[in-house]
């Protein structure tokens, strides 16, 4: 836990009070220009009904020079279009059922309407306050739907995740911490949108690009604080396993999807010249089909043992469950009806066919140039297999086919490429520190012997090999031996210190 992290634990209402303050910056910068403008018009005549002296009229002129700059800087901020949200709109016509959940959640927690909803090609579900102009005084309200998440949750558990975001929409009740929660997109789109040469632009830009940036860094814990909040405001409308199915399924859904799924399909790339399958169109069955019980189980425990991230400002599971209950999460049942298909109903064909093609455009042109790398790697991966019993590889050569083996063969094959590689006995460290650390992860002991080689060949390489030998040795539950090998790694430290 940081500085940081300590004092907005220790000290939570100074902390949010420096976020107020912090916050505060941000509209004074603003404000001082039109409020500028105003003042210095006041004072230029009452200063020329005085002049007397010729350095009276240049002070005058001066000053005219500095009113003209501040209302030019105003005349920018008001001509400023800040972007709104990207994505297909979903309008009350086509899709009133949304609307009418939607007006019903905002009706209960008495917060403002919401503008537009969009609906994009992220695993995601935000509301964003844009402000209309480059005055923070009047927002748009963007509620951000993700396909994918619609695709992967039911319409029950869609239902919890849009009434803990509404429930964050800033009002008397929950200011000034929502205010201060929505204010780091807000910050974030000042520091993208004010783009060109005027001197309006030029000071904008200067200000957010380290603004923002650090309004968001301090802001970070107040952030996870009103994401704990949220979890809790579901529950006013919402029984506590609909709303503890519903994170859980959210979040192991979304894990499954972007650390699984997206890149197993870019994989693809390595065997197929096109896409066998695109992914929009096939998303529900692929989570049906991919995530069985037994994935959805490990991948669970790992993001129960999973630590924050310094940079984001969404709580882990276990805090959210901490919070909310101290019961153990339980891997969701495979739902019926997915919310996409309550909700977009006959108009979802069209969507995932339209996201299907802008991402076929955006990937085309990567997935042939990494099919052809992968045809030439996997052709040149063959040279250096049928080689390897003749015993004419060099170091280098043995080097790139350890790091093609791995890229291109499968758990068991490497294993065994692998082995017929040590048998050749290369004469560079790295090759036995590669495969040993593999054969480690495979939870095969003969990677303590090849770790052993690589440091006998190359101290550099102890610390590491010691923690790679000393984890496996712990898992083994050779916990003395473990010991032994964290001691080597720290003597070989302090030796190099000194």
């Amino acid at each position: 836990m940081g500085k940081l992290a300590r004092f907005a634990d220790k000290a939570n209402f100074v902390y949010v009070v420096g976020a107020v303050v912090f916050a505060a910056l941000g509209y004074i910068w603003i404000v001082a220009f039109p409020v500028a403008t105003f003042v210095l018009a006041i004072k230029i005549p009452v200063a020329m009904w005085y002049a007397e002296k010729n350095t009276d009229w240049l002070a005058i002129l001066a000053l005219a020079a500095v009113t003209g700059m501040c209302a030019w800087i105003t005349f920018d901020l008001v001509c400023t279009r800040i972007r709104m949200p990207g994505g297909h709109r979903l309008s009350r016509e086509r899709y009133p059922e949304l609307w009418a959940k939607v007006d019903q959640l905002i009706t209960e927690y008495r917060a403002r309407p919401i503008d537009q909803i969009r609906l994009n090609n992220r695993f995601d579900l935000e509301i964003e306050r844009t402000p209309t102009t480059g005055l923070p005084a009047l927002h748009t309200h963007t509620l951000l739907i993700g396909l994918p998440l619609l695709q992967a949750v039911s319409s029950d558990h869609l239902s919890v995740l849009l009434a803990r975001k509404i429930s964050m929409m800033p009002r008397l009740t929950n200011w000034p911490t929502a205010w201060l929660y929505h204010l780091r997109s807000t910050w974030y789109r000042y520091s993208k949108d004010f783009q060109g040469w005027t001197p309006g632009k030029v000071l904008m830009t200067l200000w957010f690009s380290w603004y923002a940036p650090a309004y968001i860094r301090y802001s970070l814990y107040l952030a996870r604080s009103c994401e704990l909040a949220a979890d809790r405001n579901a529950l006013r409308l919402h029984d506590m396993w609909s709303v503890e199915e519903a994170i859980t399924t959210a979040t192991l859904h979304k894990a499954f999807v972007e650390n699984k799924l997206w890149p197993a399909l870019l994989r693809m790339s390595q065997k197929y010249p096109n896409p066998p399958l695109l992914p929009f169109g096939n998303m529900e069955k692929l989570i049906e089909k991919e995530l069985d019980r037994d994935r959805a189980h490990r991948l669970l425990d790992g993001l129960l043992q999973a630590k924050a991230q310094d940079d984001m400002h969404t709580p882990t599971l276990r805090q959210r469950w901490k919070s909310l209950s101290y019961n153990r999460p339980r891997v969701p049942k495979a739902m019926h009806t997915s919310a996409a298909q309550r909700y977009m109903k006959s108009t979802l064909k069209p969507l995932q066919e339209m996201y299907d093609k802008l991402w076929l455009r955006s990937h085309l042109p990567q997935w042939k140039e990494r099919n052809a790398r992968s045809r030439r790697d996997q052709q040149r991966l063959k040279q250096l297999l049928e080689q390897v019993p003749k015993d004419l590889l060099s170091n280098d050569d043995v080097w790139e086919c350890t790091l093609l083996v791995r890229q291109y063969m499968g758990q068991a094959k490497s294993i065994e490429l692998y082995k017929a590689l040590l048998a050749t006995e290369p004469q560079d460290p790295r090759v036995y520190f590669n495969i040993g650390s593999f054969l480690l992860s495979c939870r095969d002991a003969q990677g303590v012997d090849a770790l052993e080689t690589a440091m006998s060949m190359d101290e550099r390489l102890t610390p590491d090999a010691c923690e790679l030998i000393s984890e496996f040795m712990s898992f083994t539950g050779e916990r003395r031996k473990a010991k032994t090998f964290q001691r080597r790694a720290i003597d070989y430290s302090d030796e190099a210190v000194a």
